[in-house]
């Protein structure tokens, strides 16, 4: 895609992974921390931090990886946390999904976290 990106002049790359890949390991819920991801989302989450590797590496002008938290099928939030640093914060809760595509189509335009990544949660 990223060649394709480049061929084509597309300036913009936005890319979900989730919480718990790239610098963001070792962070989300206990259960997830501690079960979910050792136990069955082993291979997926080094697959997500290996996408992480290519958006930064890629070339592509503007970029930015939105981590969502714990995805649910809750109704759509648009007053959601942003973190960019793990720094002192509580513990990221969920998102529904309605909110997380809301979140990622409103990047196509907004450029506030651009060329970095960012994690959303309710």
């Amino acid at each position: 895609m990223v060649t394709a990106m480049k061929a084509s002049r597309v300036p913009r790359l936005v890319a979900m992974t989730s919480i718990g890949a790239g610098d963001s390991s070792g962070h989300g819920s206990w259960p997830f921390r501690n079960i979910i991801k050792p136990v069955l989302l082993g291979r997926i989450m080094r697959d997500r931090t290996a996408q992480e590797r290519v958006v930064r590496e890629s070339g592509v002008p503007e970029w930015v990886i939105v981590r969502p938290a714990e995805l649910t099928d809750g109704v759509k939030n648009m007053n959601l946390r942003e973190f960019t640093s793990f720094d002192g914060i509580e513990e990221p809760g969920a998102i529904s999904r309605l909110s997380g595509a809301a979140y990622l189509a409103g990047k196509v335009s907004n450029k506030s976290h651009d060329n970095g990544a960012v994690l959303i949660s309710d």
